[in-house]
């Protein structure tokens, strides 16, 4: 039998072995702490959170755009650049994801963070077009709320 240490394994992988390990409380626990555990377990922070500009920081086929902190609802809290999250939006008083695994590429304009920020001012995301449109239309209807995503 091989051995495999979970920097081997992609971060969906490595997610479902520390899910499988911790037992899922345990999981959510870890996340809450460390929310960037996932680039890290997949052998260390992505590429964009490794990226000295934002330039770099932009993965293939994608764009960014940049969402103020008056349009994300109030409740987000432990994202730090390098965070996967899925995107919803309020369309008549009911929420509908836009967009998921959406990178955030900086929050306050800061590529890197140790902890996250007490107030987030701005989040720049790494989208593809369809994700752009989906999240510009939303933005116009109302705040954005977003959910931690495992990617």
């Amino acid at each position: 039998m091989k051995r495999v240490t979970l920097g081997e394994l992609g971060s969906a992988q490595a997610f479902g072995m520390l899910c499988l390990l911790l037992g899922l409380v345990g999981i959510v626990a870890v996340i809450a702490m460390n929310p960037g555990i996932l680039g890290e377990l997949s052998g260390g922070p992505s590429a964009a959170v490794q990226a000295k500009t934002l330039q770099e920081a932009i993965p293939p086929g994608h764009r960014t755009i940049t969402v103020s902190g008056q349009e994300i609802d109030g409740s987000v809290i432990w994202v730090t650049p390098g965070t996967i999250v899925d995107v919803f939006g309020n369309k008549r008083g009911s929420f509908q994801q836009v967009a998921s695994g959406i990178l955030i590429l900086s929050v306050n304009g800061q590529l890197a963070m140790k902890e996250p920020p007490a107030q987030i001012q701005s989040m720049t995301f790494a989208v593809t077009g369809r994700d752009l449109e989906a999240i510009m239309l939303a933005k116009t209807q109302g705040k954005l709320s977003l959910s931690i995503s495992g990617g």
